[in-house]
């Protein structure tokens, strides 16, 4: 099953949907998280921070302390953060205030970070954040993406993927054709994949294909544009 972190369900650093805030008191999160030690509170506790909820400010510092706490604790979520932080990190040291370190989706400029020792730490990390996810079963969207993408850039012979991951980017792979499958099987073939569409039309041919994960049919150019926006950007990969 392929997972998603509430930080995947938009990019990072903005807006964080009503039904992903945490539910307790920012004093019972705080308590649990630093008193009973709790790796699932700290990743709440993280949140708050990240995106200014609960009358605090955003400190992203330590939400990435909060974070890291957790994924050292082995909880899976918090490693996937882990790994979408160091991708943001690369993002912003090579185009700083670039909106795509933003979008989680963009491949990364691997000979840009293999000449830079700092970058090659940032995506040394990245990765084994997570294989260790992926090593509990727990694979991203974000892990989907950014598995595609090293494959896509290894094809070209210039990133070879580190052999100790191998087993789990193939996982990765697997899962992510899966979830295709299993989408287009749960969608009537009639109806626009938009979710805010009640459209069914006469003829499946009467809906446009997504060039990209050629999965998505979409009845207009408006419900695609909805659709990408709501969140088809963070699933849409082109098949394995």
């Amino acid at each position: 099953m392929i997972h998603k972190h509430s930080s995947e369900l938009r990019a990072l650093n903005t807006i964080l949907p009503t039904d992903c805030v945490p539910r307790d008191t920012f004093q019972n999160i705080q308590a649990r998280a630093h008193t009973e030690n709790s790796p699932r509170a700290q990743v709440e506790l993280g949140d708050i921070f990240m995106y200014g909820l609960k009358g605090q400010e955003r400190d992203a510092s330590t939400a990435a302390y909060l974070y890291q706490k957790a994924a050292t604790a082995g909880l899976p979520e918090a490693q996937t953060q882990m790994g979408m932080i160091m991708y943001q990190n690369i993002s912003n040291a090579i185009a700083p205030g670039n909106p795509d370190a933003q979008s989680l989706t963009r491949p990364l400029p691997v000979e840009r970070c293999q000449a830079d020792a700092k970058l090659t730490s940032y995506l040394q990390y990245l990765w084994v954040y997570l294989n260790d996810a992926a090593s509990q079963g727990y694979i991203s969207y974000f892990a989907v993406t950014q598995t595609r993408n090293a494959n896509i850039v290894n094809s070209g012979g210039s990133y070879e993927v580190p052999e100790i991951l191998q087993t789990a980017f193939d996982k990765i792979g697997e899962e992510a054709n899966q979830i295709f499958l299993e989408k287009a099987g749960e969608v009537n073939p009639l109806a626009c994949f938009s979710k805010e569409c009640p459209v069914l039309v006469e003829n499946e041919s009467m809906l446009k294909l997504c060039s990209k994960c050629r999965v998505a049919k979409y009845c207009s150019k408006t419900c695609q544009v909805q659709s990408w926006k709501a969140g088809h950007k963070l699933e849409c990969l082109a098949p394995l």
